[in-house]
C-alpha cells in the first residue's frame, strides 16, 4: 500500500491482478438494504451497551479484577469497548426481546439461532465461558 501509495481495496486489487486471481464484484447496498440494516446496528449498540453495564455494575466485578490483572487500565477498557457477559445464557435476549425486537431481527443481528425443534430462540451470547 505504501510503496504504490494504494488504498487498501486498491492493493488488494493490484496484488489480485498481479496474481491472475478475479475478485467478485463489489457493490454497494441495494435500494432499501442500508435501511434493512439500521435495526441490526441499533442492536449492537443494545448489545455493546448491555456487556459494558455488566463489567460496569456489581456483577462485573470479579471480570474487572481479572483485566486490572492482566494490565488493561479503564482507558483501555474504555477505548476498545469491553464488556462482560453474565453466567446467564438469556439475559441479553430478554432484554432486546423486551424493547420489541422480533426473533427473525436478533437472528439476522447474529445475536440469537433458531432452537433446534425450531421453537422459541436461544442465544449463544451468554455462556458463561
Amino acid at each position: 500500500m505504501k510503496h504504490e501509495r494504494l488504498s487498501f481495496m486498491e492493493a488488494v486489487r493490484f496484488l489480485a491482478d498481479r496474481a491472475g486471481v478475479s475478485l467478485p464484484a463489489t457493490r454497494g447496498p441495494g435500494p432499501g438494504e442500508a435501511d434493512a440494516r439500521l435495526p441490526l446496528l441499533e442492536i449492537h449498540r443494545l448489545a455493546l451497551q448491555h456487556f459494558r453495564e455488566n463489567l460496569a455494575g456489581a456483577a462485573g466485578e470479579p471480570a474487572r479484577v481479572y483485566l486490572a490483572e492482566r494490565g488493561l487500565t479503564q482507558e483501555i477498557i474504555e477505548r476498545f469497548e469491553l464488556g462482560y457477559a453474565l453466567a446467564s445464557w438469556d439475559a441479553l435476549l430478554r432484554v432486546l426481546k423486551k424493547k420489541g425486537y422480533p426473533d427473525k431481527v436478533l437472528e439476522a443481528a447474529g445475536l440469537s439461532v433458531p432452537r433446534q425443534s425450531g421453537s422459541a430462540i436461544t442465544t449463544g451470547s451468554e455462556t458463561g465461558s
